[in-house]
């Protein structure tokens, strides 16, 4: 392990910077004081399952028409009993009521005022009933009522060197991720701004102590903030290995991921030193030979228990931590048994908020889905809408199964 990664976190390091009014948040200290949770000592287990802390879900089967084919699921929100669905594939942001009747999209894409170019993910303001859309093309964040579904305004974030493709609304602030190809030491993970002015306010997280220098744009699947709506949200960087918390003083760590085998500045330079030679291809061929571990992701938490999916070289692997007794749990297959308990088919923990969970059937899993659970009959037969289920095929929109936290 790197030595950037002993020393990082635990308080945040205030500094202003009088030129530009802007915060200068260092992640420091001693990460004993952090919990830590250790995967070199963790129990390994065959399986771990959604029912160990998920009640039975709600099922909601998508409605299927030309106007909502959803090629890729790439953020899911719920609010005020809608879901908020980004598609990467179709470039669209959809609206789903509860039942799964398909309600409208929000904005269109193209190049006039108030359309966007590219999507790549959302946040809701539930106090003031605001979604803001981060468009990555034309690195702009639009604003849009949801009231009315109307088209308010446009907040340009891109500076000389930075850009970014997530965003987080966080009490009158919207976090956007740094995404640059400048290299150098003074970078930061997170900029916040002023959620009425577009104003930047803030810069947190230097990438070179926190994310082990990596700051380069790489589009995954997913968005790097975890539990949107909740009291805490959550960040975490692709190379790092401490999970922050957004509070009101800013991002502060609150987890400390440790392994003999996490990912270090080394592996970071390799990759990004080959991004260059080989003009402009990520190469993660060294760090999968290697197994390093790395992309911790669907961060989820409870008042028990802490889990994340990570990477170990190109394996998929999730992590469970109890919080009361500090041990931790490790398994290639973390499953949703309401479903099937017998065939490891990825349903990932999408959302955690105060309403609920929700865990995604996605489009790329559909086809394995109906060939390996459906018709082979290993669905359930407990599942609510189970005959409802059986009639589907691979061709139809996702399924997103909704589940209360067990108490």
């Amino acid at each position: 392990m790197g030595k950037n990664n002993i020393l990082l976190l635990a308080g945040v390091l205030l500094t202003a910077v009088c030129t530009s009014c802007i915060s200068d948040n260092q992640i420091s200290g001693e990460r004993t004081s952090l919990d830590t949770i250790r995967l070199d000592d963790a129990e390994k287990k065959n399986k771990i399952f959604y029912s160990d802390f998920l009640e039975a879900p709600q099922v909601i089967i998508l409605e299927t028409s030309p106007e909502c084919i959803i090629k890729s699921v790439n953020s899911i929100e719920l609010y005020k009993d809608k879901l908020f669905i980004l598609d990467d594939g179709t470039q669209s942001l959809y609206v789903f009521n509860m039942n799964g009747k398909f309600v409208r999209r929000i904005g269109n894409r193209g190049n006039g005022n108030g359309e966007y170019k590219r999507l790549s993910d959302f946040s809701i303001d539930r106090e003031h009933n605001i979604i803001y859309i981060m468009d990555e093309a034309d690195e702009t964040v639009l604003k849009y009522d949801l009231n009315t579904y109307k088209y308010i305004s446009t907040f340009k974030i891109r500076t000389e060197k930075s850009g970014g493709f997530n965003i987080l609304y966080y009490k009158g602030s919207f976090y956007v991720n740094n995404a640059t190809l400048d290299d150098s030491s003074d970078n930061f993970e997170l900029r916040q701004f002023d959620a009425k002015t577009g104003k930047q306010t803030g810069e947190y997280l230097n990438s070179k102590k926190y994310n082990n220098g990596w700051t380069f744009p790489l589009h995954l699947n997913n968005s790097l903030f975890y539990e949107k709506s909740g009291i805490n949200p959550k960040y975490v960087g692709m190379f790092s290995n401490i999970i922050v918390s957004l509070t009101d003083d800013g991002p502060i760590g609150s987890y400390f991921v440790e392994s003999s085998n996490f990912a270090t500045e080394e592996d970071v330079k390799h990759i990004t030193d080959q991004f260059t030679k080989y003009g402009g291809i990520y190469k993660f061929a060294e760090l999968y030979k290697n197994k390093r571990i790395h992309q911790i992701s669907s961060v989820f938490e409870t008042k028990d228990i802490l889990s994340f999916k990570y990477m170990e070289g190109d394996t998929r692997k999730y992590a469970v931590y109890d919080k009361d007794t500090r041990k931790v749990s490790i398994t290639y297959l973390f499953i949703n048994d309401y479903v099937c308990d017998e065939i490891h088919i990825p349903m990932d923990i999408c959302y955690n908020g105060e309403e609920g969970v929700l865990c995604c059937l996605k489009p790329e899993f559909m086809q394995p889905f109906f060939k390996y659970v459906v018709k082979a009959g290993k669905l359930k037969k407990t599942l609510s809408k189970f005959n409802e289920i059986s009639k589907l095929d691979e061709q139809t929109n996702p399924v997103i199964f909704y589940h209360q936290r067990k108490r």
